[in-house]
């Protein structure tokens, strides 16, 4: 999946409640996030992502929980 600026949302389809998909601001995985965590009752969505809204430039799927400083939505 590719993604470079003007997202305002997000919505993700995760595989297990582990899992996650991060949005970078900047291209290789760094600087400010928005997180989606997958929950038992619905897919993640952001209706307003915060600190990546219009600002986005990477993507990164994984399937354990991390804590990076990063807005989460579930």
């Amino acid at each position: 999946m590719s993604l470079k600026n003007h997202a305002a949302s997000a919505k993700a389809r995760l595989w297990s409640v582990d899992s996650s998909v991060t949005i970078y601001y900047n291209s290789g995985y760094a600087g400010p996030c928005d997180k989606l965590h997958a929950n038992a009752n619905e897919r993640p969505t952001a209706y307003q992502l915060s600190k990546t809204y219009n600002n986005n430039a990477s993507v990164l799927f994984r399937s354990a929980k991390v804590s990076q400083g990063c807005v989460n939505f579930s």
